[in-house]
């Protein structure tokens, strides 16, 4: 499972301590997108629990930042 792209929303938020640990994994830092600085870190709140045209706006907003558009 070794993407191109990765996009995360840590339900804890990026303070977690799961979130924390990961990021220090050896195996999270051996994935190619790590190494190419290509993964997107999103709120949970908009990317898997909101609804509605203000969390659609909320996530193209996020994904046009990312790709620079």
């Amino acid at each position: 499972a070794d993407a191109d792209l990765i996009v995360v929303a840590p339900t804890e938020g990026i303070n977690g301590a799961f979130y924390k640990e990961m990021l220090a994994s050896p195996l999270w830092q051996g994935l190619n997108a790590v190494k190419k600085g290509a993964v997107l870190t999103v709120l949970d709140d908009v990317w898997m629990a909101g609804i509605g045209y203000r969390s659609a706006g909320l996530i193209l907003d996020d994904i046009a930042k990312f790709f620079k558009v």
